[in-house]
């Protein structure tokens, strides 16, 4: 068995990035010396029914090999990140182990394309499905938007309504304890620039209305952590998404308007148009579900710390199965101490004892690499 987890949030949120970062701070890391992981993620999925799915998935090493590309494009100007959104739904398997011994465990990530979280869409009974089947839940924020966009575009990019009604079906009435994890992401701008709070507010003001449901319910841990991503990718500003079109290479390029005649291209290079060359509005940037198609979905721009070489330094991504890991030992703990509940309960943590685990969670906590309340990290309900 594996603790199954799910990952939620809106299109081209960056679900994906944090997953890749996630692997990478946990391999080179200083918890590395306490526990480790491995990708046994299966590279030909198939959908749940059996059917194919419709592309091949993206693996965590490709995906940071990706956000070091970005990084090791340096300039001195802003650039667009946008390598289109996942289109399928995954589970990304991660292998937990004890430094130096064969002893672990599995976390299942299920990755899903984020029109399974959007109002109306075909892929509500799937995605209630994911729901009933997970014991922990990370909502995956995207900051620029809920920091620097309208408040209807920060609740459309993070499809704040159709997660309140996916999570407030989380049932724990008949159940073991539930972790909610609220994780925003891209922060880094304001991470360094000492605004942890200012972000962990306009989480708890933006999704108010699901933390109040989920603080009423008996068995949910709550939590807020935030994570840089990838260290010197800086939020910019949100821009109106155009795309400039070559008639003669038939070439379509991501950009924005500078003037009239001059764009910036995703690279960051302002680029005159020419006379084979047509900006057009991208049809992709629109928010999408019912009633939203002709709403206008800016893009987020980003450019790289100035005054010194960028490098790709992911903070904090490493806490996230730390804190996972730590919520779910504390429940077998609570819950199923002894007896054929226990037992069954404790075969999720694989080849690992529970001495095994108390041992690495208390050499970790003893070292402080596992964060409470502090960076931006803030504990909001907590059950064991």
């Amino acid at each position: 068995m594996a603790l199954k987890v799910l990952m939620m949030g809106g299109r081209r949120c960056g679900k994906t990035s944090a997953l890749a970062s996630l692997f990478d701070q946990m391999i080179n890391g200083a918890t590395n010396d306490y526990l480790t992981v491995a990708d046994d993620t299966n590279p030909n999925q198939k959908n749940d029914d059996g059917t194919e799915k419709g592309e091949k998935i993206e693996t965590l090493n490709n995906k940071k090999l990706e956000l070091k590309h970005f990084i090791g494009k340096a300039s001195n100007n802003t650039f667009l990140v946008d390598a289109g959104p996942t289109r399928e739904y995954w589970d990304y398997l991660l292998r937990v182990q004890i430094p130096g011994t064969s002893k672990s465990t599995h976390l299942r990530f299920r990755d899903a394309n984020g029109e399974f979280y959007e109002s109306g869409n075909k892929h509500h009974d799937d995605t209630m499905k994911f729901v009933k089947d997970c014991d922990v839940f990370i909502v995956v924020v995207d900051t620029p938007y809920l920091m620097a966009g309208k408040d209807y575009e920060n609740e459309a990019a993070n499809v704040v309504d159709p997660l309140h009604t996916f999570l407030t079906a989380i049932d724990t009435s008949k159940t073991q304890g539930k972790q909610v994890i609220f994780v925003p992401i891209k922060c880094e701008k304001w991470m360094q620039e000492g605004k942890a709070d200012e972000v962990v507010a306009k989480v708890e003001a933006t999704y108010s209305s699901t933390i109040r449901h989920l603080v009423a319910t008996e068995k949910t841990e709550i939590s807020i952590i935030p994570i840089q991503t990838a260290g010197d990718i800086l939020f910019s500003d949100l821009r109106d998404p155009y795309i400039l079109y070559n008639s003669v290479t038939n070439k379509k390029v991501k950009c924005s308007k500078f003037t009239n005649r001059i764009v910036t291209l995703n690279n960051g290079r302002n680029h005159p148009i020419t006379e084979v060359e047509t900006l057009m509005e991208d049809p992709d940037g629109v928010f999408f579900g019912k009633g939203m198609d002709d709403i206008v979905r800016p893009t987020e721009w980003f450019q790289h710390p100035q005054g010194r070489d960028p490098k790709y330094a992911p903070y904090n991504c490493e806490q996230l199965p730390l804190h996972i890991i730590r919520f779910m030992f504390n429940k077998l703990k609570a819950e199923a101490p002894g007896g054929l509940l226990g037992k069954i309960l404790s075969t999720i943590f694989g080849t690992m004892t529970k001495e095994d685990l108390q041992n690495a969670l208390d050499k970790l906590s003893k070292n402080d690499l596992i964060k409470d309340n502090t960076e931006g990290i803030k504990t909001i309900k907590k059950i064991y």
